[in-house]
Parts: structure tokens; sequence; C-alpha cells
């Protein structure tokens, strides 16, 4: 969280001092179940580390929201919020950040085991 907080300080400090910059919302086209949602693991850690990557633009930042998925809903789903000096400039990051999650979207563990797999599976790992 620390490493986060560093992230968008100067964000936040960019905000006080100045004016909000212009954000871009790009929801998926697609739920991601919670257990998919390892974001320590491949896919996600690698689009993770896109999204930090954002923050080293001039005046941008970015975020993945993997969503809510108790609620099933398309509006709660995963999406990306980008921020950057100008509309342009986010649109565009948002775009980038959206391609790389659909992409990576058929690599997410969103299979489930049953029983004796699943007590197997927890016992290899």
């Amino acid at each position: 969280m620390a490493e986060t907080g560093a992230r968008w300080l100067p964000l936040l400090l960019s905000c006080i001092a100045h004016r909000p910059p212009a954000v871009a919302h790009r929801p998926a086209p697609f739920l991601l179940p919670l257990h998919a949602q390892r974001t320590g693991s491949k896919p996600l850690s690698g689009l993770y580390g896109s999204v930090a990557e954002a923050a080293e633009r001039p005046g941008c930042h970015a975020d993945l929201a993997l969503g809510f998925t108790a609620a099933g809903t398309p509006p709660t789903g995963p999406a990306i919020l980008a921020y950057g000096p100008d509309h342009a400039t986010a649109a565009a990051l948002a775009d980038q950040l959206l391609a790389s999650l659909v992409a990576a979207e058929p690599d997410c563990e969103t299979g489930l085991l049953r029983g004796i797999a699943s007590a197997a599976a927890a016992a290899r790992a």
C-alpha cells in the first residue's frame, strides 16, 4: 500500500495546487470472478506492472479496478481508470490498458475445482 500511496501522492498534490486531471473510464466487456483476481500472479501481476508504468509518463496515472464480483452485473465489473493532463492523453492511456486487460482475460484462471480435486490442489500449494 505504501507504494501505491507514493505513486498517487504527486497527483493528489497537483489536484490541490492546480486543477484535477482529465479522467477516462473504460469498463471491461467481461466479469472476473473473485478467485480469478489474484494480483500477485500472471496475468494480473503483469497488468498491474503496466498500470505502474503509466505513472512514469508526465502527468499520467492509472488504476485497474477488478470489480465487485458478488454483484455479478456489468457495471460492477473490471474497469480501467486513467488520468492525464488532457482528455486525449487520458483516453489513449485508458484504451491501451483496456486492450491489455481484454487480451489477458483468457489467461485468467476462472475454473472452479470441486471436492477432492480442490483439496488436492490446496495440499500442493
